[in-house]
């Protein structure tokens, strides 16, 4: 899997970047983000109690925030944090 130009995260849906989001999780050993197609959602894993909470929902109002969860996935694949 690569990683989306700014390019082509600006002319994908906010469903469509949601898919790459819930397919890159595929790589961690703990996701550090679930995505909840039923409920529109995104959720951000808590070390603090070990559970997932709601991040974002999976709208055009959210594509920012659906996307700074992308980078920030990628962030962690890069330094290695996906085990």
């Amino acid at each position: 899997m690569k990683q989306l130009s700014p390019k082509t995260i600006k002319s994908y849906s906010c469903t469509k970047l949601a898919k790459h989001l819930d397919r890159l999780m595929d790589s961690f050993e703990i996701a550090p983000y679930r995505v909840d197609f039923a409920y529109g959602a995104i959720l951000e894993f808590s070390k603090s109690d070990l559970s997932y909470h709601h991040s974002c929902s999976i709208s055009d109002y959210t594509k920012n925030c659906i996307t700074e969860c992308i980078n920030d996935a990628w962030a962690k694949l890069n330094k290695g944090l996906n085990k």
